[in-house]
Protein backbone atom coordinates (compact mmCIF):
# COMPACT_ATOMS: atom_id res chain seq x y z
CA UNK A 1 0.00 0.00 0.00
CA UNK A 2 1.46 3.36 -1.02
CA UNK A 3 1.55 6.42 1.24
CA UNK A 4 -1.54 7.96 -0.35
CA UNK A 5 -3.60 4.79 0.14
CA UNK A 6 -2.45 4.44 3.76
CA UNK A 7 -3.46 8.06 4.45
CA UNK A 8 -6.87 7.50 2.87
CA UNK A 9 -7.43 4.35 4.95
CA UNK A 10 -6.48 6.16 8.12
CA UNK A 11 -8.96 8.95 7.36
CA UNK A 12 -11.75 6.42 6.76
CA UNK A 13 -10.95 4.60 10.02
CA UNK A 14 -10.95 7.90 11.94
CA UNK A 15 -14.29 8.88 10.45
CA UNK A 16 -15.82 5.52 11.42
CA UNK A 17 -14.45 5.80 14.96
CA UNK A 18 -15.81 9.32 15.29
CA UNK A 19 -19.22 8.17 14.11
CA UNK A 20 -19.26 5.31 16.59
CA UNK A 21 -18.26 7.61 19.42
CA UNK A 22 -20.98 10.08 18.49
CA UNK A 23 -23.55 7.30 18.36
CA UNK A 24 -22.49 5.93 21.74
CA UNK A 25 -23.06 9.32 23.41
CA UNK A 26 -26.62 9.66 22.14
CA UNK A 27 -29.15 9.74 24.97
CA UNK A 28 -31.55 6.83 25.38
CA UNK A 29 -35.28 7.49 25.39
CA UNK A 30 -37.08 7.69 28.73
CA UNK A 31 -40.26 5.60 28.88
CA UNK A 32 -43.64 5.98 30.55
CA UNK A 33 -43.41 9.77 30.22
CA UNK A 34 -46.43 11.77 31.38
CA UNK A 35 -46.80 15.53 31.82
CA UNK A 36 -50.10 16.42 33.51
CA UNK A 37 -51.44 19.91 34.20
CA UNK A 38 -54.24 20.58 36.67
CA UNK A 39 -55.62 23.12 34.17
CA UNK A 40 -54.82 23.56 30.48
CA UNK A 41 -56.37 26.98 29.87
CA UNK A 42 -54.16 29.76 28.44
CA UNK A 43 -52.75 32.19 31.03
CA UNK A 44 -54.16 30.09 33.89
CA UNK A 45 -52.32 30.71 37.18
CA UNK A 46 -51.86 28.40 40.17
CA UNK A 47 -51.45 25.37 37.90
CA UNK A 48 -49.91 22.21 39.33
CA UNK A 49 -47.74 20.17 36.98
CA UNK A 50 -47.08 16.47 37.58
CA UNK A 51 -44.31 14.87 35.56
CA UNK A 52 -43.65 11.12 35.61
CA UNK A 53 -41.19 8.93 33.75
CA UNK A 54 -39.22 5.69 33.92
CA UNK A 55 -35.42 5.68 33.45
CA UNK A 56 -33.87 3.36 30.89
CA UNK A 57 -30.23 3.57 32.02
CA UNK A 58 -28.75 3.10 35.51
CA UNK A 59 -27.16 6.32 36.76
CA UNK A 60 -25.21 6.02 40.05
CA UNK A 61 -25.00 8.90 42.52
CA UNK A 62 -24.29 11.71 42.29
CA UNK A 63 -26.73 12.39 39.48
CA UNK A 64 -29.03 15.06 38.09
CA UNK A 65 -32.53 15.29 36.68
CA UNK A 66 -33.06 18.32 34.44
CA UNK A 67 -36.47 19.47 33.18
CA UNK A 68 -36.74 22.29 30.63
CA UNK A 69 -39.98 23.96 29.58
CA UNK A 70 -40.60 25.81 26.32
CA UNK A 71 -40.88 29.58 26.28
CA UNK A 72 -44.32 30.70 27.42
CA UNK A 73 -44.53 28.96 30.80
CA UNK A 74 -44.14 31.38 33.71
CA UNK A 75 -42.59 30.19 36.98
CA UNK A 76 -42.29 33.61 38.66
CA UNK A 77 -44.58 32.57 41.53
CA UNK A 78 -42.96 29.18 42.12
CA UNK A 79 -40.96 28.83 45.35
CA UNK A 80 -39.00 25.68 44.61
CA UNK A 81 -38.28 24.74 48.23
CA UNK A 82 -42.03 24.79 49.00
CA UNK A 83 -43.73 24.05 45.67
CA UNK A 84 -41.53 21.33 44.12
CA UNK A 85 -41.40 17.69 45.21
CA UNK A 86 -39.62 14.68 43.70
CA UNK A 87 -39.77 10.98 44.55
CA UNK A 88 -39.05 7.52 43.19
CA UNK A 89 -36.38 6.15 40.90
CA UNK A 90 -34.69 4.13 43.64
CA UNK A 91 -32.56 7.04 44.86
CA UNK A 92 -32.42 9.41 47.85
CA UNK A 93 -33.21 12.81 46.35
CA UNK A 94 -31.52 15.91 47.69
CA UNK A 95 -33.71 18.45 49.46
CA UNK A 96 -35.15 20.92 46.96
CA UNK A 97 -33.78 24.46 47.33
CA UNK A 98 -34.87 27.64 45.60
CA UNK A 99 -31.71 27.68 43.48
CA UNK A 100 -32.79 24.44 41.79
CA UNK A 101 -35.23 26.40 39.62
CA UNK A 102 -34.08 29.02 37.11
CA UNK A 103 -37.37 30.72 36.31
CA UNK A 104 -35.76 32.92 33.63
CA UNK A 105 -34.65 29.92 31.55
CA UNK A 106 -37.46 27.64 32.80
CA UNK A 107 -35.02 24.94 33.89
CA UNK A 108 -35.46 22.79 37.02
CA UNK A 109 -32.42 20.76 38.14
CA UNK A 110 -32.84 18.15 40.88
CA UNK A 111 -30.11 15.88 42.20
CA UNK A 112 -29.53 12.72 44.18
CA UNK A 113 -26.48 12.01 46.35
CA UNK A 114 -27.00 8.34 47.13
CA UNK A 115 -28.42 5.33 45.37
CA UNK A 116 -28.62 4.46 41.68
CA UNK A 117 -31.35 5.68 39.35
CA UNK A 118 -33.04 2.39 38.48
CA UNK A 119 -34.39 1.46 35.03
CA UNK A 120 -38.16 1.01 35.10
CA UNK A 121 -38.56 2.66 38.52
CA UNK A 122 -41.08 5.51 38.21
CA UNK A 123 -39.93 9.04 39.08
CA UNK A 124 -42.58 11.66 39.89
CA UNK A 125 -42.04 15.43 40.07
CA UNK A 126 -44.74 17.89 41.10
CA UNK A 127 -44.52 21.67 40.87
CA UNK A 128 -47.24 24.04 42.00
CA UNK A 129 -48.13 27.68 41.28
CA UNK A 130 -47.03 27.67 37.65
CA UNK A 131 -48.64 29.83 34.97
CA UNK A 132 -49.63 28.55 31.54
CA UNK A 133 -48.61 30.18 28.25
CA UNK A 134 -50.91 32.94 27.03
CA UNK A 135 -51.65 31.30 23.66
CA UNK A 136 -53.09 27.88 22.94
CA UNK A 137 -50.93 25.26 21.25
CA UNK A 138 -48.35 22.56 21.97
CA UNK A 139 -45.39 23.43 24.19
CA UNK A 140 -42.47 21.05 24.61
CA UNK A 141 -41.15 19.80 27.93
CA UNK A 142 -37.73 18.10 27.88
CA UNK A 143 -36.72 15.65 30.62
CA UNK A 144 -33.08 14.56 30.97
CA UNK A 145 -31.10 12.42 33.41
CA UNK A 146 -27.37 11.90 33.78
CA UNK A 147 -24.31 12.25 35.98
CA UNK A 148 -24.03 15.25 38.27
CA UNK A 149 -23.53 18.41 36.20
CA UNK A 150 -23.90 16.51 32.91
CA UNK A 151 -23.43 18.28 29.59
CA UNK A 152 -24.83 15.32 27.64
CA UNK A 153 -27.79 13.42 29.07
CA UNK A 154 -27.78 9.66 29.59
CA UNK A 155 -31.56 9.40 29.08
CA UNK A 156 -33.81 12.06 27.53
CA UNK A 157 -37.31 12.63 26.19
CA UNK A 158 -39.15 15.67 24.82
CA UNK A 159 -42.96 15.61 24.94
CA UNK A 160 -45.62 18.17 23.97
CA UNK A 161 -48.08 19.69 26.44
CA UNK A 162 -51.30 21.08 25.02
CA UNK A 163 -52.63 24.46 26.14
CA UNK A 164 -56.23 24.85 25.06
CA UNK A 165 -59.18 27.02 26.10
CA UNK A 166 -61.47 24.06 26.70
CA UNK A 167 -61.69 23.53 30.44
CA UNK A 168 -59.68 21.35 32.77
CA UNK A 169 -58.01 18.28 31.29
CA UNK A 170 -55.06 16.00 31.77
CA UNK A 171 -52.27 15.90 29.20
CA UNK A 172 -50.08 12.86 28.88
CA UNK A 173 -47.60 11.99 26.19
CA UNK A 174 -45.50 8.89 25.67
CA UNK A 175 -43.28 7.80 22.77
CA UNK A 176 -45.70 5.00 21.87
CA UNK A 177 -49.27 4.69 20.53
CA UNK A 178 -51.93 6.24 22.83
CA UNK A 179 -52.36 3.35 25.26
CA UNK A 180 -52.39 5.29 28.55
CA UNK A 181 -55.50 5.07 30.72
CA UNK A 182 -57.72 8.16 30.93
CA UNK A 183 -59.36 9.90 33.89
CA UNK A 184 -62.50 11.79 32.83
CA UNK A 185 -66.00 12.95 33.77
CA UNK A 186 -65.24 14.39 37.20
CA UNK A 187 -68.55 14.86 39.06
CA UNK A 188 -69.52 17.40 40.41
CA UNK A 189 -68.06 19.78 37.83
CA UNK A 190 -64.86 21.38 39.07
CA UNK A 191 -63.98 23.44 41.03
CA UNK A 192 -65.85 21.58 43.79
CA UNK A 193 -66.82 23.93 46.65
CA UNK A 194 -67.48 22.31 50.01
CA UNK A 195 -67.94 23.59 53.57
CA UNK A 196 -65.42 22.60 56.22
CA UNK A 197 -66.70 19.57 58.11
CA UNK A 198 -69.03 18.52 55.31
CA UNK A 199 -68.88 15.50 52.99
CA UNK A 200 -69.13 15.33 49.22
CA UNK A 201 -69.72 12.35 46.94
CA UNK A 202 -67.29 12.52 44.00
CA UNK A 203 -67.00 10.27 40.96
CA UNK A 204 -64.80 9.90 37.89
CA UNK A 205 -64.43 7.50 34.97
CA UNK A 206 -61.41 5.28 34.27
CA UNK A 207 -60.91 4.00 30.72
CA UNK A 208 -58.20 2.03 28.95
CA UNK A 209 -58.40 1.57 25.16
CA UNK A 210 -56.63 -1.80 25.40
CA UNK A 211 -59.10 -3.10 28.03
CA UNK A 212 -56.27 -3.70 30.50
CA UNK A 213 -56.52 -3.93 34.27
CA UNK A 214 -56.05 -0.58 36.02
CA UNK A 215 -54.58 0.24 39.41
CA UNK A 216 -55.73 3.57 40.80
CA UNK A 217 -55.47 5.79 43.88
CA UNK A 218 -57.31 8.89 45.15
CA UNK A 219 -55.32 10.95 47.67
CA UNK A 220 -56.60 14.23 49.19
CA UNK A 221 -54.11 16.99 50.01
CA UNK A 222 -56.07 17.55 53.25
CA UNK A 223 -59.20 16.00 54.70
CA UNK A 224 -60.00 12.34 54.28
CA UNK A 225 -61.77 9.76 52.16
CA UNK A 226 -64.64 8.77 54.47
CA UNK A 227 -66.19 6.22 52.10
CA UNK A 228 -63.58 4.26 50.16
CA UNK A 229 -63.58 4.36 46.35
CA UNK A 230 -65.77 1.72 44.72
CA UNK A 231 -65.18 -0.47 42.82
CA UNK A 232 -61.87 -1.05 44.55
CA UNK A 233 -58.47 -1.07 42.85
CA UNK A 234 -57.47 -2.83 40.67
CA UNK A 235 -60.23 -2.54 38.08
CA UNK A 236 -60.25 -5.84 36.20
CA UNK A 237 -63.28 -5.75 33.90
CA UNK A 238 -64.57 -3.67 30.98
CA UNK A 239 -62.00 -0.90 31.25
CA UNK A 240 -62.28 -0.36 27.49
CA UNK A 241 -65.87 0.81 28.00
CA UNK A 242 -65.02 2.88 31.07
CA UNK A 243 -65.67 2.24 34.76
CA UNK A 244 -67.17 4.85 37.11
CA UNK A 245 -65.37 5.18 40.46
CA UNK A 246 -67.30 6.75 43.35
CA UNK A 247 -66.06 7.84 46.79
CA UNK A 248 -66.92 10.30 49.57
CA UNK A 249 -64.60 13.14 50.58
CA UNK A 250 -64.70 14.48 54.17
CA UNK A 251 -63.48 18.10 54.46
CA UNK A 252 -61.99 17.82 57.93
CA UNK A 253 -58.64 19.42 57.03
CA UNK A 254 -57.46 22.87 56.01
CA UNK A 255 -59.62 25.39 54.18
CA UNK A 256 -58.93 27.12 50.88
CA UNK A 257 -57.71 25.54 47.65
CA UNK A 258 -57.20 21.79 47.99
CA UNK A 259 -56.82 18.84 45.63
CA UNK A 260 -57.59 15.16 45.41
CA UNK A 261 -54.86 13.53 43.32
CA UNK A 262 -56.12 10.62 41.24
CA UNK A 263 -53.63 8.27 39.55
CA UNK A 264 -54.28 5.42 37.12
CA UNK A 265 -51.75 2.83 35.93
CA UNK A 266 -52.26 0.20 33.22
CA UNK A 267 -49.04 -1.61 34.26
CA UNK A 268 -47.80 -2.04 30.71
CA UNK A 269 -44.15 -2.95 30.38
CA UNK A 270 -43.89 -0.84 27.22
CA UNK A 271 -46.09 1.97 25.99
CA UNK A 272 -48.23 2.74 29.03
CA UNK A 273 -47.66 4.92 32.03
CA UNK A 274 -49.12 6.43 35.15
CA UNK A 275 -51.60 9.23 34.47
CA UNK A 276 -52.37 11.80 37.17
CA UNK A 277 -55.36 14.13 37.54
CA UNK A 278 -55.80 16.72 40.30
CA UNK A 279 -59.46 17.20 41.22
CA UNK A 280 -59.81 20.83 42.31
CA UNK A 281 -61.52 21.61 45.64
CA UNK A 282 -62.19 24.79 47.57
CA UNK A 283 -63.04 24.32 51.25
CA UNK A 284 -64.82 27.20 52.97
Amino acid sequence: MNASSRKFSMLIAAAIATGLMAGSSRAANLTGVSVALSNHKPSKTGVTQTISFKPVTSVPAPGDLKITWASGFDFTNVIASADVAVSGGGVAWDAVVNGDLNSATRVLTLGWSSGTLTPGSMVTVTMGFTKNPAAGGNYNVTIQTGANGFATATDSRTVPVTIVDAGVAVSASVPYPPTNPTITNITPTETIVISSGATQVISFDLTDVNDENLDYTATPSTGAISVAPSPVSPITASTKNGVTITFTYFANGATGSQTITVTADDNEGVGGGIVTYNIQLFVI
